[in-house]
């Protein structure tokens, strides 16, 4: 590091192609997924942790970046957007999001552009060039075995997929590219953004306009950096109460059109592995999430007389519960009947780890294995998920949220603020 260099053999990489959907067909289903020396990762993670604690001091990342950041995931920026949408909805205001992809973006990164830019943003010269000797005559070959191989060609743009390094990089990259956008609200997660406005009814043709000139515009600065929108997998949706959906719904209303291509509204999205419907109703993930589990647990039962109790839990925990805990601090206004159709699935959960049969009561087995249903269990997730916001101040977006009013009741000198609770309609 003090030399400003990178080993030029630690930059030798196997790429195994991971297949990005269920039954790839060809080269673009597949994600180049780097395998790097160990050694160069431990070098990578140390500069990683300077790089970070810089850019977190000087404040260089846009707030609304949730891609690879302490405090931040999918979930804290679903439940920003989701906030802001239920926000307008209580507003009698309908929302337009529009859910933007970047085709190979990580593949894309232009070497001299990002130096440049980590110049802009005042690292030392140094810094910089140890950065060039990182991305710099850098060599991969795909590799599927010995016999499954191909000659090592160099890398001339892209950070790897699979460093410690890259993701943070791609961040630094794209850290200016709010500035582009002029009416519409944001947020981003790695290469995936979400552009989104609210508006009433009768001002939708004014509101498509500004959202096509914002898209423009990011278009324009993704040119710039060697990136190209994928406008196959964006994706459009209004999103409103019952009532105003089914209004915009009976209207006439124009397209969105990008560069000559339309994109349609539909009435679901998949946004961050979650399905969002029209109306924030969350049948269609709660149907997606329960033959999930189902499926898993068809695959388990066939090996079910080889699983003792405590791996069949451990399983159980490791490959379903994630995916209940994953929909829960969002859909807090989910209706009883979604809630049961989940609470019947993990109640199968719980029967295939005690081997109980669908006829005996479920209750007792739970806390035998002191687990929660469903409706204490985001209870407690939405809980703990509050506390680490407010301890650490982090993500901003969800921490600005929070307001505290003076408690005329207080006793102690720890309580003289109470927690604002707002009155939503919705």
């Amino acid at each position: 590091m003090q030399n400003s260099s990178f080993p030029k053999l630690w930059k030798r990489s196997n790429v195994r192609p991971v297949p990005k959907v269920k039954n790839p067909t060809c080269c673009k289903d597949f994600r180049p997924v780097s395998i790097l020396c160990l050694l160069s990762k431990v070098l990578e993670k140390l500069v990683h942790e300077q790089v970070n604690e810089f850019i977190s001091v000087k404040n260089i990342l846009p707030p609304l970046q949730s891609g690879f950041r302490k405090g931040h995931n999918t979930t804290t920026a679903l439940i920003k957007v989701i906030d802001d949408t239920r926000r307008a909805i209580d507003n009698r205001l309908l929302t337009n999001l529009l859910l933007l992809d970047m085709s190979k973006a990580f593949d894309c990164v232009h070497h001299t552009l990002l130096l440049t830019k980590l110049k802009y943003i005042n690292f030392s010269q140094s810094v910089i060039l140890w950065f060039k000797s990182y991305l710099n005559e850098r060599y991969m070959r795909v590799y599927a075995g010995e016999e499954y191989k191909s000659e090592r060609t160099g890398v001339e743009t892209g950070v790897p997929q699979g460093s410690v390094l890259g993701p943070l990089l791609f961040a630094i990259y794209l850290y200016d590219l709010p500035d582009v956008l002029k009416y519409c609200s944001y947020h981003m997660y790695a290469d995936d953004i979400q552009l989104y406005l609210h508006f009433h009814l009768e001002s939708f043709d004014r509101t498509l306009e500004q959202l096509r000139t914002d898209v423009l515009n990011l278009i324009d600065y993704l040119n710039s950096h060697n990136l190209v929108l994928n406008v196959e997998k964006t994706q459009a949706i209004f999103i409103g109460s019952a009532a105003y959906v089914s209004q915009f719904n009976q209207s006439n209303h124009p397209s969105l059109e990008i560069n000559g291509n339309i994109i349609p509204f539909v009435q679901t999205v998949k946004n961050l592995g979650i399905l969002m419907d029209s109306t924030f109703n969350w049948s269609d993930h709660c149907t997606y999430v329960t033959n999930k589990v189902f499926c898993i647990l068809a695959q388990l039962r066939r090996n079910f007389s080889y699983i003792p109790l405590h791996v069949r839990r451990i399983l159980i925990q490791t490959l379903i519960f994630p995916h209940f805990d994953y929909i829960l601090p969002l859909c807090t206004n989910i209706t009883q009947t979604n809630m049961l159709k989940l609470q019947r699935a993990q109640n199968a959960c719980i029967r295939f780890i005690c081997n109980v049969s669908r006829f005996q009561h479920i209750t007792p087995y739970f806390n035998m294995l002191n687990f929660l249903k469903l409706v204490d269990r985001q209870k407690m997730i939405v809980a703990t998920m509050m506390y680490k916001i407010m301890q650490n101040n982090s993500p901003s977006y969800l921490r600005q949220q929070f307001e505290f009013i003076p408690s005329l009741l207080a006793r102690t000198r720890s309580s003289t603020m109470l927690l604002k609770y707002p009155s939503p309609r919705t």
